[in-house]
């Protein structure tokens, strides 16, 4: 039998040593995955939502009252 090489499987054997070998580990891996993917779609969700309504926004609607109370 022949051993496969490659950058692909060099890879994929390293992600399988640090991340799947032991239980613990492996659900640890998943927990703080899980918090960085809701950290980041969170971020990128309220990024793309303020860009389309920008200038709709209380934040926005904020500052043009204040200034048009002075």
């Amino acid at each position: 039998m022949t051993r496969r090489t490659g950058f692909a499987v060099g890879l994929r054997e390293t992600l399988y040593n640090l991340t799947m070998r032991r239980n613990s580990v492996y659900v640890t891996f998943l927990v703080i995955g899980g918090f960085a993917a809701t950290k980041f779609m969170g971020a990128a969700s309220d990024y793309v939502w303020e860009t389309y309504n920008k200038g709709k926004l209380f934040k926005d609607l904020e500052k043009s009252l204040a200034a048009r109370e002075e």
